[in-house]
């Protein structure tokens, strides 16, 4: 029940501070998370680029790579 009161003083505070942030301030702010959305959609793009690329080996498939072996 704490966590639930919390989460609503929560909306009600967010709420209120987006409310009566000035115009100015939520513009910056508007510019800063569109930049950083900008470059994790870069990111995002890369990663999915290099997930297409990636050669997975299929269920049955023999294993290419040599097993390790200890020196002693």
């Amino acid at each position: 029940m704490r966590t639930f009161a919390a989460f609503l003083l929560g909306l009600v505070i967010g709420g209120g501070v987006a409310l009566f942030t000035p115009g100015i301030r939520r513009e910056q702010l508007n510019t800063q998370f569109n930049r950083q959305l900008d470059a994790l959609q870069g990111q995002v793009h890369e990663l999915g680029e290099q997930l297409k690329h990636l050669n997975i080996p299929k269920p049955g498939e023999a294993k290419t790579s040599p097993t390790p072996q200890a020196t002693p």
